[in-house]
């Protein structure tokens, strides 16, 4: 006897985005499957027919975003994400001079006559071909949401070069 699986039917009538002739379509899942979404509905607090119909516009935008040439140049970016985050660049520096930082050893040479207690660093280093693996997998696993919490992260360490923030409140002015 062939187990059926649930099916997800509309509960409640949405409008979509763009009214006019509406496309209706159905979906089976197997029971983990449902689990799964139910959990997503569930910290999400959306209904089924917003999230899947959210999450398929949003895989479609990608893929069509990707697959064709655009004002944003995606193949750009991501060579240069590869090389910044794969391909060593050394610099050169010395704790007491403000060109420090400087990749190319000539220009540092122009910029520091005296080039006592200079070293040369790769920090942070390359990753390696076990980390590139890793970011694959976080990719495939959590998908633009991974990609998410990695620029919150940039946003982490680069928040000290902005300055459009507020200055912090001084609790005393409260005394």
């Amino acid at each position: 006897m062939k187990k059926k699986t649930p099916h997800i039917s509309k509960s409640k009538v949405e409008e979509p985005a763009v009214p006019g002739n509406l496309t209706t379509y159905s979906i089976r899942l197997a029971e983990p499957e449902r689990e799964l979404l139910s959990r997503a509905l569930k910290a999400k607090g959306w209904t089924a027919t917003h999230f899947i119909r959210q999450a398929a516009l949003e895989k479609a935008a990608h893929i069509d975003n990707t697959s064709q040439f655009t004002e944003f140049d995606f193949d750009r970016l991501a060579r240069r994400l590869a090389k910044q985050l794969c391909e060593a660049e050394p610099r050169f520096g010395n704790d007491e001079s403000p060109e420090s930082g400087l990749s190319d050893i000539n220009a540092l040479r122009e910029a520091i006559p005296d080039l006592t207690g200079l070293y040369a660093t790769t920090e942070p280093p390359p990753l390696t071909t076990s980390d590139v693996e890793r970011l694959r997998e976080a990719v495939q696993l959590g998908g633009a949401e991974f990609l998410r919490r990695v620029l919150d992260e940039c946003d982490r360490l680069v928040v000290h070069q902005r300055r459009d923030l507020p200055p912090p409140i001084d609790p005393a002015q409260f005394a």
